[in-house]
């Protein structure tokens, strides 16, 4: 009888650290949980950035999180629905009170369970002109050719050194490259 508690002792003994380390993985596991993660923003407007001109967001990220942009002029917060997998829109008709600049900063925030994360943004370059469109027409020559969407994914700061994403959708099976001017040309995509 003393030999058999003595040997049920020896396993608890012998089992309890690896008991301990069973019990403290899911707590470590739920401390660690992923930042979420906003990889792009695209803008576009309807009539440039006058008064009753449609502001469209799109945002990519990641997913099931709880998605919105403000905007420096626009006194509220315009918040974003989650379309398809971490792809996140929503829009904004400018209102004669809005006082908004083809400068004025694009704050983006992605929140997920209890993390949140931020990216500063800006219009596209010509935005505030009406009769600038927001994508350039296809060629004639490239008609089954079709560009849904290009993006970078944002960076704290430009720097030498610093690695920039681009992304690119479009018609399946074709090639792409792209150009930064002054820096590098032709540039082959996967």
């Amino acid at each position: 009888m003393k030999k058999q508690i003595r040997n049920q002792v020896a396993a608890f003994f012998l089992l309890l650290p690896a008991a301990t380390v069973l019990l403290a993985v899911p707590g470590v596991s739920l401390a660690q949980q992923a930042t979420p993660e906003l990889r792009s923003m695209q803008v576009g407007a309807d009539d440039g950035l006058s008064a009753g001109s449609q502001l469209d967001f799109t945002i990519e990220g990641t997913p099931r999180g709880q998605a919105s942009v403000s905007v420096r002029g626009i006194p509220r917060t315009i918040v974003l629905k989650e379309t398809s997998r971490g792809v996140y829109e929503g829009s904004y008709t400018i209102r004669r009170k809005d006082r908004v600049a083809e400068n004025s900063p694009i704050r983006a925030t992605l929140r997920l369970r209890n993390r949140t994360t931020a990216a500063n943004y800006s219009f596209p370059a010509g935005i505030a002109n009406a009769s600038v469109p927001t994508a350039p027409p296809a060629p004639v020559a490239a008609a089954g050719l079709k560009i849904d969407r290009f993006t970078v994914a944002p960076v704290d700061k430009i720097e030498p050194g610093a690695e920039l994403r681009f992304t690119l959708n479009g018609a399946p099976g074709g090639t792409a490259e792209f150009d930064i001017p002054g820096v590098i040309n032709n540039v082959a995509m996967r």
